[in-house]
């Protein structure tokens, strides 16, 4: 049992129990009971508010067990549209490719490594690794050799009156229709965000493989200041949700192991984003381009003409 101190006029839930939190003694204090060598949690909330995802069933809500279990891919929206802008040509067929990511905490694709043991250190954590991924491409896939920039995604907020699609966070630049003559590439915005502007011009998001052959056919060229790009590789394993980010930044923080990589990454290195939730997605170095499916084997010319959508 556990006492924490809430504002008064507070309604404090029990996150594991899916019940209000007990006030056993008048004042600023709830009671919150924690499971042994498990966690709990306490929501708080000013006034009403609506609690009916705590009577889900206890397997959906906060539990102490964090058993593995395989992470599935989302899969991405086939695009309806032929490519507008410069962009390179992935051909079909199967390719391997090396991955090179950095160990952390939350494993890669198979789920967390560690979940059994506390806490590993350096250098079984924090280590760079590589593997090898085996990709069939079923057809052609062009990808944009640049980031959707301020100046497109002004458009598409000023054509369609897009707000975050994700409430919560801060407020990004965009919204107040910042940008709207740069080619910078536009940032702060989520999965979500990138995926309705890519279905409004009858795109999609590339895949992290499409990404990185793309980059390694040296097709693409990089512009400054260099931001990470979200990649239509979204995964779940039904407790978290991931996605594959490439690039790199020019921001870099320097000085500890336990920073998240910064710098200009090489094509090969991928990183392991956690999705968060209420707005949080959001990030000043992180962007995304585009990609097509091609309707033939033969592909598309290597170039398009670059037009505003």
């Amino acid at each position: 049992m556990v006492t924490i101190a809430v504002d008064g006029d507070d309604t404090a839930y029990d996150v594991g129990a899916g019940v209000k939190a007990a006030r056993p003694t008048r004042g600023q204090h709830v009671e919150v009971v924690v499971p042994a060598h498990g966690i709990g949690g306490l929501w708080t909330v000013a006034g009403a508010h609506d609690a009916s995802w705590l009577t889900q069933e206890p397997s959906t809500r906060l539990s102490s067990a964090f058993p593995h279990r395989r992470a599935r891919r989302v899969v991405p929206a086939p695009s309806t549209a032929r490519p507008d802008r410069s962009h390179v040509v992935v051909p079909a067929g199967e390719h391997v490719l090396t991955v090179r990511y950095r160990c952390r905490e939350v494993g890669m694709y198979a789920g967390a490594p560690f979940v059994d043991e506390w806490k590993p250190l350096p250098p079984r954590l924090h280590d760079l690794r590589t593997l090898e991924r085996d990709v069939v491409l079923e057809r052609p896939v062009a990808v944009a050799v640049r980031e959707v920039s301020e100046q497109e995604f002004a458009a598409f907020i000023a054509a369609t009156g897009h707000a975050p699609a994700v409430p919560g966070g801060r407020t990004p630049a965009w919204i107040h229709g910042d940008g709207t003559d740069s080619e910078r590439p536009v940032t702060e915005v989520d999965l979500a965000d990138a995926r309705a502007y890519a279905a409004w011009v009858g795109g999609r998001l590339p895949t992290e493989d499409e990404w990185q052959l793309a980059v390694e056919g040296g097709g693409t060229r990089r512009l400054t200041p260099w931001v990470w790009n979200l990649t239509e590789s979204e995964h779940s394993d039904g407790r978290t949700r991931f996605v594959m980010l490439k690039g790199g930044a020019d921001h870099a923080s320097t000085g500890s192991s336990w920073y998240f990589d910064g710098g200009r990454r090489t094509p090969d290195f991928t990183a392991k984003y956690l999705v968060p939730g209420f707005g949080l997605a959001r990030s000043t170095t992180v962007g995304f381009r585009l990609a097509w499916d091609l309707p033939d084997p033969a592909g598309a010319p290597e170039t398009a003409p670059e037009t505003a959508p």
